[in-house]
């Protein structure tokens, strides 16, 4: 008797742990309805059509309240044409960023939303929820945040104030270290993490990348140390670049050393300079014909014996 009591408590425990195992994720997370008619495809997140997710508890937003400005998605029924995406602004909605497939991420309020989703052409309008808002490198196997402690984050805001994002990062003893823009960086604890995802000003939230400098790759990835062993350097030939201006935009010792003495000339495309503003054009100016003067030779272009015509197309007006 003893013997089948105690069988029978055993198959009893590993029935309790099995379910357990195979329910953990609905324990501690929030179904969310997913409804369209196409997969949306988020950093981390591939909302397949017409499907219930699972989201964790806490990173999970029902609704706003009446009036309450916040991001949505907006799902349209085929290809996104400009006559849509106005009608969809002039009820009121601030399309931020195309999102794949056939949607926009959207600022707007409920009221918004609900008229936004009567317009034939939209198929429907959902919540951006937290916890779309938050990288999988911060998250375990369940979407859960991860318990990393202290960590270094770059919080993404939407274009507008961020006065509520300065405010949780003093109210959670956060760290500020750096600011452009609508990208913050700050040292925090990532139990708090859940906080900042659940505020409508961010749009956002991955571990801070760390950049390095890659300039000096791409040649070897195109094999050119093989075309300049034919002797094929750029020698006699006049490349033209059309982007965002280069360096000072001025022909003379200012100019960036990698350019110097090589420039035929430069033009200013709607604009009063050529120079560059934004830093694209000259970048790809020197993967093109950049000689090395500024590196000793180590980074270098495709052709750096070759000639510039530079045209700027940047509008800074």
């Amino acid at each position: 008797m003893n013997k089948k009591f105690s069988r029978f408590i055993g198959l009893l425990l590993v029935v309790i742990l099995v379910t357990f195992m195979a329910t953990t994720t609905s324990l501690f997370a929030e179904s969310y309805n997913f409804n369209s008619p196409n997969t949306i495809y988020l950093k981390g997140f591939n909302l397949e059509s017409q499907i219930e997710v699972n989201l964790p508890k806490g990173l999970v937003k029902k609704a706003y309240t009446k009036g309450e400005e916040g991001p949505y998605l907006v799902n349209f029924n085929g290809p996104i044409n400009n006559t849509m995406k106005n009608e969809v602004k002039k009820i009121g909605a601030k399309l931020v960023e195309y999102v794949p497939e056939l949607s926009f991420l959207a600022i707007m309020t409920p009221e918004i939303a609900e008229e936004v989703e009567t317009l034939s052409f939209v198929s429907s309008t959902m919540i951006y929820q937290p916890a779309f808002k938050i990288s999988p490198a911060l998250k375990d196997e369940y979407g859960n945040i991860k318990n990393n402690e202290e960590i270094t984050v770059r919080i993404i805001a939407f274009d507008g104030t961020t006065a509520d994002l300065d405010k949780e990062i003093a109210n959670v003893n956060g760290r500020k270290l750096g600011h452009s823009k609508n990208k913050t960086i700050v040292k925090l604890n990532s139990n708090h993490l859940a906080k900042f995802a659940n505020l409508n000003s961010v749009k956002y939230i991955e571990i801070k990348p760390e950049y390095v400098l890659l300039n000096d790759v791409a040649t070897g990835l195109m094999d050119v140390d093989d075309v300049w062993s034919l002797g094929y350097d750029g020698t006699g030939q006049v490349v033209c670049v059309c982007d965002t201006g280069l360096d000072t935009g001025v022909n003379d010792s200012s100019m960036h050393a990698d350019f110097q003495g090589r420039i035929i000339d430069m033009f200013a495309l709607g604009r009063s300079t050529a120079d560059d503003p934004h830093g694209h054009g000259t970048h790809v100016s020197g993967s093109v014909l950049g000689d090395g003067a500024n590196s000793n030779g180590q980074i270098k272009g495709a052709a750096p014996n070759a000639s510039l015509v530079f045209q700027s197309v940047l509008d800074q007006s």
